[in-house]
């Protein structure tokens, strides 16, 4: 069974390789299994695909999905990230705020009160795999980044220097994916901006 899709999340560090195929996970981390894909991957890119160490992919295979690294000098095959199924037992715990903030790692921030707009800072310190979520109430709100952190939204597929809040009930989910960096949007409600 081929790969039947692939597609490149271009932007800044680090770069999203979508792989969709049906073969299931303990084929897609065999060893060489990239090699018996070269036909399958040559026509979906009109090419040969360029592979980086860097490349994240988040893959979605018969039985599941997730992200992996890709092994493509040695053993050619997909290796799991480990980071664990988002659920919500990864949100410590629920802020309600109407203030300026800096946010933590591992929790949930509910926008409230009467504020025009109200700023919400990444941590500067945030572990690969914890989850952040902002959802709004009452007000709009804005992600602000530190230097050197960047969010990819998964439908824009560039990186981004804030998110805004369209309406008072937007919402997004963010799954940190390089320790303290990058963060990927995995879930949106409504029509935050990514600016």
């Amino acid at each position: 069974m081929p790969i039947t899709a692939l597609s490149t999340d271009w932007g800044t560090f680090p770069r999203i390789v979508r792989v969709t195929t049906t073969d299931n996970l303990a084929t897609i981390t065999a060893t060489g299994y990239l090699n018996t894909q070269i036909a399958a991957i040559q026509a979906i890119n009109h090419g040969a695909f360029q592979w980086t160490p860097e490349d994240s992919c988040l893959i979605y295979y018969n039985g599941g999905d997730g992200f992996f690294n890709v092994d493509y000098t040695v053993n050619f095959t997909f290796v799991p990230q480990t980071i664990e199924p988002v659920t919500s037992a990864w949100i410590d715990n629920w802020v309600f705020t109407g203030t300026d903030l800096t946010m933590s790692p591992s929790i949930g921030y509910c926008v409230i009160g009467s504020s025009p707009t109200v700023n919400l800072t990444m941590p500067t310190i945030c572990p690969k795999g914890t989850v952040i979520i902002v959802c709004g109430f009452s007000t709009i709100w804005r992600i602000n980044l530190n230097a050197g952190q960047t969010i990819i939204n998964n439908l824009l597929a560039v990186g981004t220097t804030d998110v805004l809040a369209s309406a008072v009930t937007d919402s997004v989910t963010l799954l940190c994916v390089t320790d303290n960096t990058a963060f990927l949007t995995i879930n949106d409600k409504g029509t935050p901006s990514y600016l």
